[in-house]
């Protein structure tokens, strides 16, 4: 809900009536001692109209704080609230003439009109501003916490200032000319005298009022810069440079922006890079959770249902003998990149290299297909190796062959290690034997192994078959095989890498 002024508590809206017996007591004083006219009053019966102009201010105020209590759409509520103040004061100062020239019609014209222009200098130009002051310190105070929208309106500073220094300058020289101008039509000085007053007014003002908007300009353009640079920064472009010339606070903050976009921009060279060494995923929650108060990383992990997918490259000892390591390093990154490549685009995480194999984890990001996303990766590593050797056949480079073994089962997924080097991976039974299974997918047998478990829970599309019950290495019990019914499955020879 827009914040209205039907919800200023009665201790501010009580604050906010005091405000106008400030005028008050100036008049009065101002009355009693300046004018020659009222200070012939009793001090009661002068005291008695003004606090009865008072009264009628504080019934005027709540009558249009009832009546337009919401501003225009695109309004800052404090602006509404200062502009009835001026509506307000305004009114009061012609009440204010009306009851005094009633009261006293032998009093010269312009002593009612300086009453009333009491009211509205004092009042609609000065003693309004704190009506917008304490309102917007109070929907300020609501909206930190969290009982008003916090989008509000933009009010831009440059205007705030501007008006500042219009009314503080114009005000105090409409003053004094409507002395020196009272003080001729009273007799007590010449024209030539106001004339001057009024001349010197004009001219300082008018400087004034130059220099305000000349300044308002440049600090219009220098928020606007920071703007600007927040929105860039907004949209993700961190290679803003603002204008830090400005010796002053906005120029602070300006250098402030600038320091902030680069760390944000090494926060993601950071993050690309680090993506390159573990999972994107896994890179992405790292730095957020670094990012947030709470963010140190503990040791351990949570249990968590997935399947595994360990890739071993046959005979790779014997490879790394015959060929030189430039050359054996770009065959083994070319191989990766398949691996890599078929595991993401089946939603998969690759968890580690090891050595010349990958262990890869599906269902790590709460997805319901992850043993169908595994087989799915598994026959394509067998169709992107199928056509990586043919591309290395024409080049004279030598064929590699895979063994695959795929298991279902929970896991410990987690960060491991020492606290000065952590390791995200996943532990457990599971992930054994996925490692025993492909250490076994080797000839006579087909070159992809998977258990039972995740066999049956393929769907009906994915036909598969049982190979063998193999007594496994660290295995006390027997694990029943399976292979896919349509695909070779990388048919493997050589001893293991």
């Amino acid at each position: 809900m827009a914040p209205s002024l039907d919800h200023v508590p009665l201790g501010w809206r009580i604050t906010l009536h005091l405000v106008p017996l400030l005028a008050v007591a100036f008049l009065a004083f101002y009355g009693q001692v300046v004018c020659p006219f009222i200070s012939g009053l009793p001090p009661a019966r002068l005291l008695a109209g003004l606090l009865l102009a008072f009264a009628f201010q504080v019934v005027l105020r709540e009558t249009l704080w009832r009546v337009h209590a919401r501003p225009a759409p695109g309004q800052w509520i404090a602006r509404h609230g200062w502009w009835l103040s001026v509506i307000g004061w305004g009114i009061t100062g012609l009440v204010g003439m009306m009851l005094y020239y009633i009261a006293y019609p032998g009093y010269p014209w312009h002593t009612f009109f300086k009453l009333g222009s009491g009211y509205w200098a004092l009042g609609a130009g000065i003693l309004a501003q704190a009506d917008y002051l304490v309102l917007e310190a109070l929907f300020r105070r609501r909206a930190a916490t969290g009982d008003a929208p916090r989008a509000t309106p933009l009010e831009r500073i440059a205007q705030r200032l501007m008006e500042g220094y219009a009314l503080f300058t114009v005000v105090p020289g409409v003053v004094m000319v409507l002395m020196a101008w009272r003080f001729h039509f009273d007799g007590l000085t010449s024209l030539r005298v106001a004339l001057e007053v009024l001349f010197l007014a004009l001219v300082f003002a008018v400087a004034a009022l130059l220099v305000a908007g000349l300044y308002g300009r440049a600090l219009k353009r220098d928020c606007a810069n920071l703007l600007g640079g927040l929105s860039e920064v907004g949209a993700g472009r961190f290679d803003l440079r603002l204008d830090t010339s400005r010796p002053d606070e906005l120029g602070q903050v300006a250098a402030g922006l600038n320091r902030m976009a680069a760390g944000l921009a090494q926060r993601e060279r950071i993050r690309e890079a680090f993506g390159r060494f573990v999972n994107p995923e896994v890179a992405a929650a790292f730095l957020a959770r670094e990012g947030t108060a709470e963010g140190a990383l503990s040791q351990g992990g949570e249990r968590r249902e997935v399947a595994v997918l360990m890739a071993d490259i046959r005979g790779f000892t014997a490879l790394s003998e015959s060929l030189e390591p430039e050359v054996l390093t770009g065959l083994l990154n070319g191989c990766f990149a398949e691996l890599v490549a078929a595991v993401q685009a089946h939603e998969g995480m690759v968890d580690k290299f090891i050595g010349d194999g990958m262990m890869a984890v599906f269902g790590l990001a709460g997805r319901s297909c992850l043993a169908t996303c595994a087989v799915e990766a598994a026959l394509e590593i067998d169709s992107r190796m199928a056509a990586f050797n043919a591309r290395g056949a024409a080049l004279g480079r030598p064929a590699l062959t895979l063994g695959l073994g795929l298991h279902k089962g929970p896991v410990v997924a987690g960060y491991m290690g020492a606290p000065e080097r952590l390791e995200f991976t996943v532990t457990g039974l599971t992930v054994n034997v996925a490692a025993r299974l492909q250490d076994a997918a080797r000839a006579p047998r087909p070159g992809l192994l998977m258990s039972r478990q995740l066999a049956d829970a393929l769907p009906p599309e994915i036909p598969t078959r049982p190979v063998a019950s193999l007594d496994l290495p660290g295995l006390t019990r027997p694990v029943e095989a399976y292979t896919t019914a349509t695909t070779s499955a990388l048919p493997t020879r050589g001893p293991a890498g």
